[in-house]
């Protein structure tokens, strides 16, 4: 049954497609709910098997539990968010990654054309690629790992990296199809840290989705006036979770400076962090507090309307596909100079401040307040690198060219 998937797919043949996960957030995103829904849209026949838990995020009782409630959930099929999904019991974990039931019964069960797994260097990886030769499906790896998640714990992880390339390295270069890189900085890991042969990687960058993304003047004036925030007022967004390692002080720092300054000034955070952060914060901008906007959660599904009503995103630190979704709603974006993702920024669209320098960030940010045409040029650009490079529609394709 090996077809040639790729051929078949440019002519429009209907393929069954399972995507495996170690956890599986809907709500939330993540590239592994857009790829399921773009493959949907496509027509292909796609089901979701993962475990019964949600991802183990930092601080998962103050930050995450508002969102998903319990880690643990049924074991069940259904459709979550659009998506055929098979939860199966949590066997165990390690370094975040989820070992769990009945992988080769759904297979068997299922019996697809390509099997994608999210994580190389994972159990569920290699036993799927053991069952490989029984099934004849293709196989896909991806992987979206990067050095900040990398560096916590890393003499530990050396140790048990060291004997994954020894003992399962070579075997998942003879049977994986392709391995997937969605960042730059991940193609790194996967070679020097998996211990996978460079040439054999391939990049495929992090996407949008631009049917959900997209610019919305309603859902601007909506959010704005719910908010009570001015209609000319300048708006800042920052999205994802307050902790230290995404660099929420130079945020703070950088915006609170921002603000001083200019009184029409907003800053819109989505998400939530630990409370002994979120203390932090508000002792800081006590004076402002009034132009700091906290959301706890917005669904995936949703967030365009808050997109569409700001003005500037901003990331300190770590790379992130809301990057790219902010793009697709005509939003410009402030990263740190070090980021690995040159593909995002290689359209001249994005400003980069010296890492770790507030004091830089403070005036990349002040920068584009006061010259918005350079704001407008900067996100058409934005979305001209998102609609030719960056969109869900043609680099899903790339997963099935095997």
């Amino acid at each position: 049954m090996n077809r040639k998937i790729n051929l078949l797919c440019n002519h429009g043949y209907q393929m069954k497609i399972l995507i495996i996960v170690d956890y599986f957030q809907p709500m939330i995103g993540y590239s592994e709910t857009f790829i399921a829904k773009e493959f949907i849209r496509q027509w292909h026949e796609v089901l979701v098997l993962t475990s019964d838990h949600y991802y183990p995020f930092p601080d998962y009782e103050t930050t995450s539990w508002k969102i998903l409630w319990p880690r643990k959930q049924k074991i069940w099929f259904k459709i979550e968010e659009w998506i055929p999904t098979q939860r199966e019991k949590l066997i165990f974990e390690i370094f975040n990654r989820a070992s769990f039931e009945h992988i080769e019964e759904n297979i068997k069960k299922f019996w697809p054309d390509i099997i994608i797994v999210n994580w190389v260097a994972s159990i569920n990886a290699v036993k799927v690629a053991k069952l490989k030769n029984t099934y004849t499906f293709k196989l896909v790896c991806f992987d979206s790992n990067l050095m900040s998640i990398m560096n916590q714990w890393l003499a530990i992880k050396k140790i048990f990296y060291f004997f994954f390339r020894l003992f399962f390295s070579r075997f998942l270069e003879k049977k994986v199809d392709k391995f997937v890189a969605v960042q730059e900085e991940t193609k790194y890991i996967i070679h020097r840290f998996y211990g996978i042969k460079n040439n054999l990687i391939e990049f495929i960058p992090l996407w949008t989705d631009i049917h959900n993304f997209r610019f919305d003047k309603t859902q601007r004036e909506k959010i704005r006036t719910q908010y009570k925030i001015p209609h000319d007022a300048i708006v800042l967004i920052y999205t994802w979770k307050l902790l230290r390692d995404k660099g929420y002080d130079l945020l703070i720092q950088a915006t609170a400076k921002i603000i001083k300054e200019f009184h029409d000034v907003y800053v819109i955070i989505i998400w939530s962090g630990p409370q002994e952060l979120i203390n932090e914060m508000n002792a800081y901008t006590k004076d402002f507090a009034s132009k700091y906007i906290y959301v706890d959660f917005v669904k995936n599904t949703e967030l365009y309307a808050y997109y569409s009503a700001s003005d500037i995103g901003i990331r300190p630190l770590q790379e992130s596909v809301s990057m790219v979704e902010w793009a697709a709603c005509n939003v410009p974006f402030i990263a740190n100079d070090k980021i690995w993702t040159k593909l995002r920024i290689s359209n001249h669209n994005a400003l980069l401040y010296k890492q770790w320098d507030v004091e830089d960030l403070y005036e990349k940010i002040k920068y584009l307040i006061e010259n918005k045409d350079e704001m407008v040029s900067m996100w058409k650009r934005w979305r001209e690198l998102v609609e030719q490079k960056l969109s869900w529609t043609n680099i899903a394709k790339e997963y099935l060219a095997v």
